[in-house]
């Protein structure tokens, strides 16, 4: 919560997930609730990590406007619900995994412009809909990309 802010010159990696290679099948974390607004106050943090919990609500507007250094945001595996937020203004990130959540709404394939190096995408598994666009094959500003998952949504066109 606002304890939080108190690292806020400091945290660069907050990682309470529950995936990974430190993280034990048996023993998930179970965080619960929802993401404070305090956590788009730590500007310097690189990985956010809060996979695999039993996290609600939607994603917070300070952590898809504000945290700026972020390369890794994970919050796949949670109960979140609500927009699938612009993420155009985290031009470092490289892994984004929103999968297995309950995301509504569309991406906007343009707010990746501004995102040269990402190479993860992994939205599977909730509620996504809006149009593959065609020319994504041909991005030049998804030159880096490796992984996009986007399966089980409402994702409508054609293979580009």
């Amino acid at each position: 919560p606002q304890e939080l802010v108190a690292f806020k010159d400091t945290l660069t990696v907050l990682d309470l997930g529950s995936s990974g290679d430190d993280a034990v099948d048996n023993n998930p974390n179970k965080l619960g609730g929802t993401i404070p607004a305090a956590i788009g106050k730590l500007e310097l943090l690189s990985r956010l990590v809060l996979d695999g919990n039993e996290i609600e609500g939607s994603i917070p507007t300070g952590v898809a406007n504000n945290l700026l250094n972020l390369q890794e945001l994970r919050l796949g595996n949670n109960r979140m619900s609500g927009p699938v937020p612009s993420f155009g203004a985290l031009t470092s990130l490289k892994t984004l995994d929103l999968q297995a959540n309950q995301l509504a709404g569309s991406l906007d394939w343009g707010d990746f412009v501004s995102v040269p190096d990402l190479s993860h995408i992994h939205c599977g598994n909730n509620r996504i809909t809006g149009v593959l666009p065609p020319q994504l094959g041909f991005l030049g500003f998804l030159s880096k990309l490796e992984v996009l998952d986007l399966s089980s949504n409402s994702i409508s066109g054609t293979l580009p």
